[in-house]
C-alpha cells in the first residue's frame, strides 16, 4: 500500500510541488496556481476536475491564468468555507451553476475574461460577506439580477464586455 506496509512508497518520493498550499490541521486550506501567487512557470490545462467538490475546507482557491477549459461545475457549491474565488483569465465555458448561492462565506468572485454565457442566477444574492464581483469579459446576457441589490457588503462590480442590461 502507499502508507508503507508491504508495498512502501520508494524512498525517493518527493511530495507533489504544485503551486502554494496552505494545510491547517490536515486540510487544505488554499490553494493558489497562478504565477501571481508563487511566479510558476507552468499552466494547468484541461477540465476542472468533480473532485473539487471533496475539498469541502477550502477558503482559497485562486486558478487565474491558467488553460482550464470546460465548465464551472456544480460541484464548486460543495466547498462551504471558500471565502476567496478566482477562475479568470481561462478557457472556460458553460453557465454560472446556481449552486454558487451555496458559498456564503464568499468574498471574492472572479470569472473574469472567459467564455461564461447565460445569466447571472439569482442566488448570487446569497452570498452576503461578497465584497468583489468579477465577471468582466464573457458571454453574460439577460438582466442583472435584482438580487445583486441584497449584497451590502458589495464594493466592486464589474461586468464590462458582456451583453446585459438592467441597472
Amino acid at each position: 500500500n502507499s502508507q508503507g506496509g508491504a508495498n512502501p512508497p520508494p524512498s525517493n518520493l518527493h511530495p507533489l510541488n504544485l503551486g502554494e498550499q496552505i494545510w491547517k490541521n490536515g486540510r487544505l486550506q488554499s490553494l493558489c496556481i497562478s504565477e501571481y501567487c508563487n511566479n510558476i512557470s507552468y499552466k494547468l490545462s484541461g477540465q476542472i476536475p468533480t473532485s473539487i467538490g471533496n475539498l469541502k475546507f477550502l477558503e482559497s482557491l485562486n486558478l487565474h491564468d491558467n488553460m482550464l477549459t470546460g465548465e464551472i461545475l456544480p460541484e464548486i457549491g460543495n466547498l462551504s468555507f471558500l471565502k476567496y474565488l478566482n477562475f479568470s483569465d481561462n478557457y472556460l465555458t458553460g453557465t454560472i451553476p446556481f449552486e454558487i448561492g451555496n458559498l456564503t462565506y464568499l468574498e471574492t468572485f472572479d470569472i473574469g475574461s472567459n467564455y461564461i454565457t447565460g445569466e447571472i442566477p439569482p442566488e448570487i444574492g446569497n452570498l452576503n460577506f461578497l465584497e468583489v464581483i468579477g465577471m468582466w469579459n464573457n458571454a453574460l446576457s439577460g438582466e442583472i439580477p435584482s438580487e445583486i441589490g441584497n449584497l451590502i457588503n458589495l464594493r466592486y462590480l464589474d461586468l464590462n464586455k458582456n451583453d446585459m442590461s438592467g441597472a
